[in-house]
């Protein structure tokens, strides 16, 4: 029996509103349509769409799903359809209310907090959205006081990633059961606004190996994602994409011309020419090529191989 992992992004509205959201364009023309979220029905007819024994982990998404008026529904509706293996990722503002908390808490499902960083001053910054840090620190202290296990999810730029070590600090004292950070995606952010946004993957290297020797001592699980090997250097092992046991189907919204499928291990990466003297190059998934664009080749260096002319 080949398994999948299968992800349904039920809908893009949102009460964040973070300058790095790869969901902008779809909000925009989703906003005040019926077809902005997907419908109990049709969240139903995908999930009787798939072999739930097939599915190893199901993931429900938004925009911000707790916002949604059916959300317990449809963690509910999952369940009762065979799905067992299910997490929800939220900007965890919802949680603050400690009601709120226990009904999520008593339906067992994992969810994945999304932190920005580990003060209001930078966290409400990148998600422009007033009393967010505060809202979702809340929601954290509710899910830890109630026995939840939790992980969160921090994406790295250029306004946050020096502060990479000072957030896996923050967050200890919660002890999630993972703490990811996935380098930002251009995707859906305009061409002037990405050099504000991309940090140089050339000063991620300290900060990786920073973040690593203080996540040990401190007993902390932490992976990176969408950075290329070289980068992460003989740190390859804390890539999340080693852990990626299946491919991933993503279906969202209820508009035809909206509905995408896509493979997760797929992502739209681009690699520089001096990529082909790396003897990793096969098993790399590159770097965006918005990177490229803005920043060239520069922090891509080829591991024990030889180094091409360039163009």
């Amino acid at each position: 029996m080949k398994k999948q992992d299968l992800e349904i992004a039920a809908g893009f509205d949102c009460n964040n509103n973070c300058i790095f959201c790869s969901n902008q364009s779809a909000r925009k023309l989703c906003r005040g349509k019926e077809t902005s979220r997907l419908s109990l029905k049709k969240i139903e007819y995908i999930l009787d769409s798939h072999n739930s024994k097939e599915v190893d982990n199901l993931f429900l998404v938004g925009g911000e799903l707790t916002i949604f008026k059916n959300f317990f529904q449809i963690i509910k509706l999952a369940k009762t359809k065979g799905y067992s293996n299910i997490t929800i990722v939220t900007n965890g503002r919802m949680f603050k209310n400690i009601n709120f908390a226990k009904k999520f808490c008593k339906m067992k499902t994992g969810v994945v907090f999304s932190v920005h960083g580990c003060t209001a001053q930078i966290h409400n910054k990148l998600t422009r959205s007033p009393l967010s840090f505060e809202q979702l620190v809340t929601g954290m202290n509710n899910i830890k006081s109630l026995g939840c296990i939790f992980s969160t999810n921090t994406v790295i730029n250029k306004m946050n990633y020096k502060q990479i070590p000072e957030i896996i600090n923050f967050l200890s004292k919660y002890n999630p059961s993972l703490m990811l950070f996935s380098l930002v995606s251009p995707v859906d952010i305009t061409k002037e606004k990405l050099k504000n946004i991309l940090p140089r993957p050339k000063n991620l290297n300290d900060i990786i190996k920073k973040s690593i020797s203080i996540a040990k001592k401190l007993n902390q699980n932490i992976k990176f994602m969408d950075i290329p090997l070289c980068i992460m250097g003989k740190y390859e092992n804390y890539m999340h994409e080693n852990d990626f046991k299946h491919d991933r189907k993503v279906i969202a919204t209820e508009r035809k011309d909206l509905l995408y499928l896509k493979n997760k291990k797929e992502k739209e990466k681009s690699k520089s020419i001096i990529c082909a003297g790396c003897k990793k190059n096969k098993d790399c998934f590159g770097i965006w090529k918005e990177y490229i664009e803005l920043y060239g080749d520069e922090g891509l260096k080829p591991i024990d191989g030889i180094t091409t002319n360039k163009y």
